[in-house]
């Protein structure tokens, strides 16, 4: 058994290491929305890119487009957003929710209490980075409202099990979950149950959720449907 898990993480590892070479070839976007200007970072062979980012990109290549967006329409019913996207900028402390090529919302947001980079254990206090979408919405949660997202990702079982925080059954049911479209495991060394819930956004005060005004919460719990792509930045 012991030899079948090491053979198993030596291919996920080469797998992993491919990825990350075909990968950091490639320039990637850090997109900004009103106000901000574009910055394309290419990238350095000394430094590979996190591959969250990249994949961000090649999942939904429409996103790429987001610089180019200008168009604001705030006013905008909640019954005529057809296309949800929740855009988060972590180190602006806004979310967006962009529909088709329009800016519809902006709020303000709270993070974890150690916000900077992306999260990779239970308790490390990190929000998310990266390519999610929404896989759970409770309107009765602790924090007044919430919607999960389905964090740890494909590519955090990935580089967990390569690291050997996670054993290879954990990874299994990581991966199951993700490709079937359904809540991934929350009870691994990576942590999970990473909410966009309200409670206020007045200081980093959660444990690597995303906090709202509870009247913010409200619009944004209407918006958003299962599935809803989740895309948060740095």
């Amino acid at each position: 058994m012991k030899t079948t898990e090491r053979n198993l993480r030596i291919a996920i590892h080469r797998l992993f290491v491919l990825r990350i070479l075909l990968l950091i070839g490639f320039p990637f976007v850090l997109v900004s929305c009103v106000g901000q200007s574009a910055k394309v970072a290419p990238q350095k062979r000394s430094k590979p890119s996190q591959p969250a980012k990249v994949e961000i990109l090649k999942k939904d290549k429409k996103l790429t487009h987001l610089k180019r967006i200008t168009k604001q329409d705030y006013l905008r019913k909640i019954e005529e957003i057809r296309d949800p996207k929740i855009v988060i900028y972590k180190s602006k402390r806004q979310l967006f929710v962009i529909d088709g090529d329009t800016i519809v919302r902006k709020y303000p947001i709270a993070l974890g209490k150690n916000p900077k980079g992306d999260k990779t254990l239970q308790g490390d206090g990190k929000t998310p980075e990266g390519a999610y979408r929404v896989c759970i919405k409770n309107s009765r949660s602790r924090f007044y409202k919430s919607i999960g997202i389905n964090y740890p990702t494909i590519h955090h079982a990935e580089k967990a099990f390569v690291n050997g925080l996670i054993t290879a059954e954990e990874y299994k049911r990581i991966i199951l979950a993700n490709e079937q479209g359904r809540t991934p495991p929350w009870n691994t060394k990576l942590g999970g149950a990473i909410f966009i819930h309200g409670g206020g956004a007045y200081a980093d005060w959660t444990d690597g959720c995303v906090a709202l005004y509870n009247t913010d919460m409200d619009e944004l719990y209407r918006i958003v449907k299962i599935g809803t792509p989740v895309y948060i930045f740095p």
